[in-house]
């Protein structure tokens, strides 16, 4: 059994470091319309989309300029609640299965502590295993699907429809996490609704059954 995971929106709450980070750079404080109160999730892909007042350009330069200077700001960001109520089943995931792997698009700034590198720092922290198990398993690149097929995967968890539906078609079994800004997309495609899930609980235990049929094999 190989797992793989994505990071932000799934592990890492990227929504609520962008918006902080945000409203520090440019002194603009954003409405609490553009985000789900219980999660902290952007309530779509781009603030645009739910107040044209912010515009997509600027949420871009946001992403790609602004966010690759900041010092460790992939390592600051904070879990999720559905992770930390899930920890103890995560880590048992993780010894169990060993053979794990985090792929994510970040984006780097080679001149800082490189992404990989916080990335397993940030796993480090929130979880149970060591820094070197996690660099050893952690991955940054701009095509996820890609390096899925190459490491050959049984199983992956995103929170993008897109990325989702690519993966499904690949052959590889991608689950969905649902968030408020993937929300229309499941609605409108409609594609694989078995593999929605609420909360990364479900994944944990598919990982988890899925060894248990290994062993036995």
């Amino acid at each position: 059994m190989r797992p793989g995971f994505d990071v932000d929106g799934v592990l890492a709450n990227f929504s609520e470091g962008n918006r902080k980070l945000f409203e520090s750079y440019y002194k603009i404080k954003l409405p609490d319309k553009l985000y789900d109160k219980k999660t902290g999730r952007a309530k779509e892909w781009y603030w645009n989309m739910v107040d044209p007042l912010y515009s997509k350009e600027l949420e871009t330069e946001n992403l790609t300029r602004v966010i690759p200077g900041q010092y460790r700001f992939w390592w600051s960001l904070r879990p999720f609640y559905d992770l930390v109520k899930n920890r103890k089943l995560f880590d048992k995931v993780v010894r169990k299965v060993k053979d794990v792997y985090f792929i994510s698009n970040r984006i780097e700034n080679p001149t800082l502590i490189d992404t990989r590198n916080q990335t397993a720092l940030w796993l480090y922290s929130n979880t149970g295993e060591s820094y070197s198990f996690y660099q050893d398993r952690t991955i940054i690149t701009k095509n996820k699907v890609l390096v899925a097929k190459l490491l050959k995967l049984d199983c992956y968890i995103e929170d993008n429809y897109k990325n989702f539906d690519k993966f499904n078609k690949a052959g590889i079994k991608c689950f969905l996490l649902k968030t408020p800004y993937n929300e229309k997309e499941r609605n409108r495609f409609n594609q694989w609704p078995h593999l929605w899930i609420d909360s990364i609980s479900e994944y944990l235990n598919y990982i988890l059954k899925c060894k248990e049929n290994d062993n036995e094999a």
